[in-house]
């Protein structure tokens, strides 16, 4: 164990998360994981410390500054423990997948205690043939969809030692600088800062302000039936796919898995639209895709590597193909013009502002 100490203030962007967070809206990252057994309790609590021995940051709370004139800072839990981070909610009937989701939704309803950090792992035994399910939850202050796959898989393999080869690394080098988390999105602002041309913070200006302009110009929430007060209530679902099924896709018309992931989230709102609200399928819907700044998926790196696209999402298109290609086509756009960066730029941004801002 490092035995690090030191308060590490958040980056501007997982400070975002956290202080954004409402009563009603807890900005969490959740992922519901299907295993073959029941998962054994002591052998799932040794995994645990292993992550954490591995990952101190689990070990620390977010402590927020009076009055809100500094950005919270990562400081270790005196009480940390981990049975306080683990415990179990029955599966209410083997083999039924809905009543899974009402156990889903219970949890992912409460937002997590401010008094230890941010996870939790809930385990679900009872499902058919003896499965079970592992329910993850962190705020994401802490860390984003693809840090929480990795910490999926240290979670769920086996240990290094039992590998074919072993891949280690240097722990020290994971909390050795202030706010690491924000280093991204920072690098962005401040390296361009340094040594970038005029040109290029011009060019990142000119994309931040017709992206404004375009946000702006829609409506940014058309009339449909999914309009409404947030509350506390949470439904979870899910579909599954067999990613193999989508190489032919891709090749054959030139797009990407995320693309057409995009085109089926279309085409599922356009469907809840048609029976609901038959005004909702009439005007394309603007979303948010966040983008990975990573630089391979086994970045080791907790908090926020993210920056952010503006596309909108085609339901006024009835034909799957036509939706995917128009999909395809924006999102190739906002790329060419450097949505992204623009948007990692703006983010960098926020760093060198006042917390209070």
């Amino acid at each position: 164990m490092d035995g690090t100490t030191t308060a590490e203030p958040l980056s501007a962007l997982d400070a975002a998360f956290l202080f954004f967070e409402r009563p009603d809206e807890p900005l969490v990252v959740g992922a519901l994981v299907e295993v073959e057994s029941a998962a054994d309790p002591t052998l799932l609590l040794s995994r645990l410390e292993a992550l954490v021995e591995r990952e101190p940051r689990f070990r620390q709370r977010p402590v927020r500054v009076a009055l809100g004139v500094e950005r919270p800072t990562w400081e270790d839990d005196p009480d940390f423990a981990f049975i306080r981070h683990y415990r179990t909610a029955p599966w209410p009937a083997p083999g039924d997948t809905a009543r899974l989701r009402e156990v889903v939704d219970t949890v992912l309803a409460r937002a997590l205690p401010t008094d230890r950090p941010p996870w939790e792992i809930v385990s679900i035994p009872g499902g058919s043939e003896g499965r079970a399910a592992l329910l993850l939850r962190a705020h994401h202050c802490l860390l984003d969809g693809m840090t929480g796959m990795r910490m999926i898989d240290l979670l769920c393999d086996e240990p290094e030692e039992n590998r074919s080869k072993p891949r280690r690394r240097n722990r020290s080098t994971t909390f050795d600088r202030q706010s690491a988390a924000g280093d991204w999105a920072r690098g962005a602002f401040h390296a361009s800062a340094a040594s970038a041309p005029v040109w290029d913070h011009m060019r990142n200006l000119a994309e931040l302000t017709s992206t404004f302009v375009s946000l702006l110009h829609d409506d940014p929430a058309p009339p449909t039936s999914i309009n409404g007060r947030v509350g506390r209530r949470r439904h979870a679902t899910w579909a599954c796919f067999d990613r193999d099924a989508y190489g032919p896709v891709c090749a054959e018309t030139g797009t990407t898995v995320n693309e057409i992931a995009l085109s089926v989230i279309a085409g599922a709102l356009r469907r809840y639209f048609w029976r609901h609200d038959r005004t909702g399928t009439r005007t394309p819907l603007r979303t948010l895709v966040p983008v990975s700044l990573r630089g391979h998926a086994d970045d080791p790196r907790l908090g926020n590597a993210i920056s952010a696209l503006f596309p909108h999402l085609p339901v006024d298109v009835a034909d799957p193909l036509e939706r995917l290609e128009q999909i395809s086509l924006e999102i190739q756009e906002l790329r060419s013009r450097g949505q992204p960066r623009a948007a990692a730029y703006a983010l960098g941004m926020l760093d060198s502002l006042p917390s209070m801002i």
